[in-house]
């Protein structure tokens, strides 16, 4: 279980996809139902209070798998991960606060410089964590274009865009839409949405 971080009877294992808080509940409900007793459950990581058995883990594997969870063997794919992870939550935390330095963010938490970081992310994923963070950005936007209680100009504003010009551009540019017309078009729920973030217009 090389991939398992085990230090002080703290058990530490990191989850690939799990990048929502959502995700997060459900992975609590698996665990409770192995009675696995966790100090912590986040964006695409777990704490458990004790070491896990091969058992367990084999369990967790098996009740996680349906939902395109999985637990991570490599230390790149952890990395990847765990930048993921860092951007989300930074996109979240910052609403409210100033504009995050996500890339000092990312080298300061990961203990690595920031170039090496970006060329691991990049390697893996095949887009740079700039184009990450842009799309888990206008991902947010979308949310709370649902939401209806907050303006186009407020989302912009909280979402640190520049000016509400440029959050319009770079939404329709990825996603087809301005942010009023995908307000006014879109239902509740988004189900199998054509407004998906465009990962090759990203790219370009």
């Amino acid at each position: 279980m090389d991939h398992i971080n085990q230090k002080d009877r703290k058990t530490i294992i990191y989850i690939k996809n799990m990048v929502s808080r959502l995700g997060i509940a459900m992975v609590q409900s698996k665990l409770e139902a192995l009675n696995l007793q966790y100090t912590g459950v986040f964006l695409g990581k777990i704490e458990l209070s004790d070491p896990v058995s091969k058992a367990d883990l084999k369990d967790l594997t098996e009740l996680l798998r349906p939902y395109d969870f999985h637990i991570i063997e490599d230390q790149a794919t952890i990395t990847v991960e765990r930048i993921k992870a860092l951007i989300i939550d930074q996109i979240l935390l910052s609403e409210d606060g100033p504009k995050p330095d996500y890339t000092k963010l990312i080298s300061n938490t990961l203990g690595r410089h920031y170039s090496h970081l970006s060329q691991i992310f990049s390697n893996h994923e095949h887009i740079t964590i700039e184009r990450f963070y842009i799309g888990q950005k206008l991902e947010r936007a979308m949310e709370l274009l649902e939401n209806e209680e907050l303006t186009v100009t407020e989302i912009a504003i909280r979402l640190h865009y520049s000016s509400v010009a440029h959050f319009s551009t770079q939404f329709k540019h990825i996603t087809g839409f301005t942010p009023k017309s995908y307000r006014q078009e879109r239902p509740q729920i988004r189900k199998g949405r054509d407004a998906a973030i465009n990962m090759e217009k990203i790219l370009a």
